[in-house]
């Protein structure tokens, strides 16, 4: 390395000889770009440090400019000299602090010739690139800071590019991370740039657009590989490219003339910063990735400057004006164009992360106009007065439009292409790029949606808008089909990758169809049968490959369509619509296609139809559509109520012609036997059960949620009695006595006769037991609001319902009571046939002749206990009447009515305690834990509240809930040993499984809708005081508690965490058992359930759902 020898008589000797040269400037110096200024140096006086010092700063300037050093020397002593403090501080004389200042400025113009040489300059012949030296940056830095009126070339921006790409080379490579050098350059590099731009805001404002561009494309192509990248070094990459973006914001959005730089913003810098634009967008929700949003608002700035400045937004708002005219002139003069054809460029290259910011750039290009327009606010306001000012919202939505039209056109272009191609041709890298074309096509309509760009009563005259959105929806069903027949296939293949690809794009197409139901519910027309089918076809399929992650989200977004079709058209006031082409949707759904019946669009014919069915099940008893449907119909006026359910009767008619076609009877079941009779894959065995699992969900649903008033209670009443007489013809069949009864309530639903051997097959047919559920289910509904209704109406039609009904009692007062000719206390069937079946003998028919091993027979005698319960709430109001009517201190009755009454009451204090013991026989299971046949007993299993998703292992829940909820219905007629074991079991479901509770509801915490348990039920039932109340059930509680919970009280092998702070249980239950004061210590067990079951004192509240009795 040579030394530099720094005397005034040498530095004299240069300057003579350099003055007599005129040659230029020597090799490796550079262009003389910005010019150096002529030193001129004082000599007066001033101590000998000071004249010390400007012959040293004279002799540093002269090295630099001299050729006998390197130029890394020259750098070396350019960095000493900058970098030493005692240069700043050692000068106390004005005119050598000005001498120093110019050496500055020289140091600082000098240091800059030297970044902006050329990166393969034949001028030198060093072995370093100066640009990559930090010493270069902290120079012009410590320049600019001492002396800010230095300027700064604009060349300066090739060199910056040059980092970055040097930047990004080092992150490829991985040396970055441990460069100590790299950290240097990088550091220097930001902070010289910061203070550049903390100096002057508009240091690079004069430097062309080329320069810019290809700067930014550097720093594009860096930010985007260190976007995700968190490792040493990237974070200073990171800052530096935020530094020079909101730079080139800037730059763009005060440039002279906007539209001289917008065909080489479109062409160089749109493709990878839209590139970036998505990039960021995907991440910005990440906590890994919380940077992203700084610099996200940076690039949206720097497209909405480049793209949407100002200046361009009345061009793109007379897009609509130059579509309309003739001259190409005008089309080819409009420089908008040229964007919107470089958009049709980006689908044709199948950039498809690029058209994935499509989306985002017109939320941007709305934005812009907003401001605008609000800033223009002010100064039109008296022309918005105006009649011609009026129309200018208008107007500007009708722009908007155009413009969103011209962003979705190359879109759904591709997803037409792709609606005629087979998938089965297309690899993972194609399925990505069509997921990142819908994610573009959902961001588009979503700023549709959040600006309210569409608004149908401004659409065109030919109504072009709404034909565009309608061609849209339907180019989405399309291509929808194509992927599910690939889909169907594809479960089967190997392909991970591609299993997991297509729900994510059925996730995506689910949501821009609800996308488009929020724009125009029109744009699906009236047959909206397709787009069940489609849901259905889609959840089918979810639940075949629901082993895969992605699955879980379509679900998801299934449901929410689901349930948004039927709020818009509550909304619409045409709820009934949406539910019952939901109905015509399931009755249309099978999974068996005969044979020569064509498949329809969206069959599930090559799937297992349990998965068909249960996914079908899945869907119906998800909390967020039912919860639509019953605000839906709670919220319809009250004078529709008996309108709909008119039309649920009408529909309920065509779901049984619909039945009678089913051809069962074409299978000669004498001859198979019985192994091989109808199974669920027949024809018939899904038909019925569509027929008592699906189709009775949603119309039972609709029933239990119509709102019943004073003044519609008479008009409802009548619906439900025609509702009825539709039922009656198959329904009587099934409670009337008769040897045939089976056979020709079989006949009724499918309009065939069989034999007397057929019949006694039919009852081991597993899908009978689904008709009887449809049959019941109705039937109990249709009390239950008919008895609601009776409550509200008038005296007088409300003892013609009775009569009808056959009950009495539940209008009956005053005077009747003394006339037992008045008294109707007929069967529960009473209003389908007179001389009917008990319910408990109809119990008894159905549980000993159908086959437990079918599907159907759980939900089936979850049915018969709600029935059951309904009775004995009729059979309770009529014991109590006749208690009143035997009371010695009445002389109301003779002897011979008395000895009737007696009568009467002892007949249905029989027929409650044997419907009581039916519904204890299950209690008796749970006792033992013993798994029946068509149950499966576990602690842990949870439920719903849903009856369409009831299953052999959430019945005992969902049995045990309806006993807990209805104690005080049964519990005066079940016997002592019953309510024995009840109150065993409540205290082992409280206390004893409390970690498994525990364990469950955590397990669910995905789910938005907390599952029922036996242990949340129990402890909702020891909480509340209903049991305390009751001195029958007080002692039963009592017992069972000392039973129960001294043991595990005591035992040492219990975990601790078992009690947090046990309460003195065995002292309360003393006091308790004490008549005297058990009212008073009724509190007192409570708070003692309560301690036992949560430290937090909390416990979990049991939804409704429950059909009402």
């Amino acid at each position: 390395m040579e030394t530099a020898t720094a005397t005034p008589g040498a530095a004299r000797k240069r300057r003579r000889r350099r003055r007599r040269s005129q040659s230029p400037p020597p090799a490796g110096e550079g262009p003389r770009e910005p010019k150096l200024s002529k030193l001129r140096f004082g000599c007066g006086g001033g101590g000998g440090g000071g004249t010390r010092s400007g012959w040293e700063n004279l002799d540093l300037v002269l090295s630099l400019q001299g050729k006998e050093l390197s130029l890394e020397r020259k750098i070396e002593l350019a960095f000493n000299f900058t970098s030493t403090e005692s240069n700043w501080s050692n000068h106390g004389r004005r005119l050598d602090i000005v001498q120093l200042l110019r050496a500055v400025s020289f140091i600082g113009n000098w240091v800059q010739s030297i970044l902006i040489l050329p990166e393969n300059s034949k001028k030198t012949s060093e072995p370093f690139d100066p640009v990559l030296d930090y010493r270069c940056w902290a120079i012009l830095r410590i320049c600019i800071e001492k002396k800010p009126s230095i300027s700064i070339s604009p060349n300066v921006l090739k060199s910056l590019g040059r980092v970055a790409r040097n930047g990004l080379s080092r992150v490829d490579t991985g040396a970055l991370y441990d460069d100590k050098e790299s950290f240097d350059l990088f550091g220097h590099v930001l902070g010289c740039m910061s203070s550049v731009f903390s100096i002057n805001t508009r240091t690079f404002f004069n430097a062309g657009v080329d320069l810019w561009a290809s700067c930014a494309i550097e720093v594009i192509s860096l930010a985007q590989k260190v976007s995700h990248n968190e490792r040493n070094g990237c974070t200073v990459l990171w800052n530096l490219g935020n530094c020079l973006f909101e730079q080139f914001s800037s730059f763009l959005r005060f440039y002279a003339n906007p539209k001289n730089i917008f065909r080489t913003f479109v062409d160089r810098i749109l493709d990878p910063l839209l590139e970036l634009l998505v990039l960021l967008n995907s991440q910005v929700n990440s906590l890994t990735h919380k940077q992203d949003r700084t610099m996200l608002k940076v690039v949206e700035e720097i497209l909405s400057n480049g793209l949407f400045h100002p200046q361009h937004l009345s061009g793109y708002f007379g897009l609509k004006n130059l579509n309309k005219s003739s001259t190409s002139r005008d089309v080819i003069g409009s420089y908008h164009r040229h964007l919107f054809e470089r958009f049709k460029a980006i689908k044709a290259e199948n950039k498809s992360v690029m058209l994935a910011g499509f989306g985002y750039l017109l939320q941007l290009f709305v934005r812009r106009s907003g401001n605008q327009r609000a800033s223009l606010g002010p100064r039109e306001t008296s022309l918005q007065k105006s009649s011609e000012g009026s129309e200018e919202p208008h107007h500007h939505r009708e722009s908007l439009f155009e413009v969103f039209m011209q962003f979705m056109e190359p879109l759904i272009l591709e997803c037409k292409s792709y609606s005629e191609k087979n998938f089965s041709n297309l690899g993972v890298t194609k399925l990505v790029e069509v997921h990142c074309m819908l994610k573009s096509i959902n961001k588009v309509l979503t700023t549709v949606i959040e600006e309210k760009i569409y608004v149908p009563t401004e659409d065109t005259s030919e109504g072009s808008y709404f034909e565009f959105l309608q061609d849209i929806y339907r180019v989405l069903v399309s291509m929808a089909e194509k992927m599910y027949e690939f889909w169907v296939s594809a479960v089967h293949l190997e392909d991970a990758n591609v299993k997991k690809m297509l729900p994510l794009m059925f996730a995506e197409i689910v949501d821009a169809v609800g996308h488009l139901l929020d724009i125009e519910y029109k744009v699906m027309g009236r047959d909206l049968v397709k787009l069940w089918l489609m849901i259905f076809a889609l959840s089918a399929t979810n639940a075949s490959s629901k082993d895969i992650k992605p699955c879980f989200l379509l679900a998801l977004k299934i449901s929410g369509l689901s349930s948004q079709v039927i709020c818009t058209f509550s909304e619409l006031r045409q709820v009934s619509f949406s539910i019952f082409t939901l109905c015509g949707a399931v009755r249309t759904f099978r999974a068996a296609v005969g044979t020569g019946v064509a498949a329809s669009s969206f069959s599930v014919s090559s799937l297992s139809s349990d998965k068909c069915l249960e996914s079908l099940a899945a869907l119906l008893s998800s909390q967020t559509l039912r919860d639509a449907i019953r605000t839906s119909i709670n919220s319809m006026p009250e004078g529709q109520s008996s309108r709909c359910i008119e039309e649920l009767t009408l529909d309920l008619t065509g779901t049984l012609k619909w039945m009678r076609t089913c051809g069962l009877l074409d299978v000669k079941l004498e001859v198979q036997g019985e192994s091989s009779l109808v199974t669920r894959d027949s024809v018939f065995g899904q038909r019925a059960e569509l027929l008592g699992r699906h189709l009775s969900e949603i119309y039972t649903n609709v029933l239990e949620s119509i709102t019943v008033t004073t003044s519609n209670s008479t008009l409802v009443a009548k619906s439900v009695e025609r509702l009825v007489d539709a039922i009656r013809p198959n329904l009587c069949h099934l409670v009337r006595n008769e040897s045939n009864s089976s056979s020709e309530f079989v006949y009724s639903v499918i309009g065939k006769h069989i034999s007397n051997k057929q019949g006694a097959n039919w009852q081991k047919i597993p899908s009978l037991s689904w008709l009887y559920v449809f049959f019941f289910r109705i039937y109990m509904s249709c009390r239950s609001l008919y008895l609601q209704s009776i409550g509200l109406m008038p005296p007088d039609s409300a003892i013609e319902a009775t009569e009808l009904v056959g009950n009495s009692f539940v209008v009956c007062c005053g005077k009747e009571w003394t006339n037992s000719a008045n008294i109707l206390a007929e069967g529960y069937f009473a209003w389908i046939v007179h001389n009917s079946f008990p319910l408990f003998d109809a119990i008894e028919i159905l549980t000993q002749s159908l086959s437990r091993n079918c599907s159907g027979f759980t939900l089936l005698v979850f049915i018969l206990h709600v029935m059951a319960l309904q009775r004995l709430n009729d059979l309770n109001r009529q014991i109590n009447a006749f208690d009143f009517l035997l009371e010695d201190d009445t002389d109301q009755f003779d002897k011979e009515n008395s000895e009737g009454t007696e009568l009467l009451k002892k007949s249905s204090c029989l027929e409650a305690t044997q419907l009581t013991s039916f519904m204890m026989s299950y209690v008796r299971l749970l006792s033992s834990g013993e798994t029946g046949s068509f149950w499966c007993y576990e602690i842990s299993s949870s439920w719903d509240s849903s009856l369409c998703s009831l299953d052999e292992f959430s019945f005992p829940i969902a049995t045990w809930r309806l006993l807990c909820e209805n104690i005080d219905i049964w519990s005066p007629h079940a016997s002592k040993k019953d309510l024995k074991n009840f109150f065993s079991n409540l205290i082992k479901f409280a206390f004893v499984e409390k970690r498994s509770c525990k364990d469950v509801e955590n397990s669910g915490s995905q789910s938005s809708h907390r599952e029922i348990t036996l242990c949340n039920v129990s402890v909702q039932l020891l909480c509340d005081t209903i049991i305390y109340d009751r001195k029958n059930l007080v002692s039963g509680v009592c017992h069972a508690l000392k039973k129960s919970v001294l043991s595990f009280v005591t035992d040492a092998n219990e975990d601790n965490d078992l009690l947090d702070s046990p309460p003195d249980l065995v002292d309360i239950l003393t006091k308790l058992e004490n008549e005297n004061s058990w009212i008073s210590c009724k509190l007192q067990v409570i708070v003692a359930t309560y301690s036992l079951h949560s430290p937090s004192g909390k416990t979990a509240a049991i939804g409704n759902g429950m059909p009402s009795l």
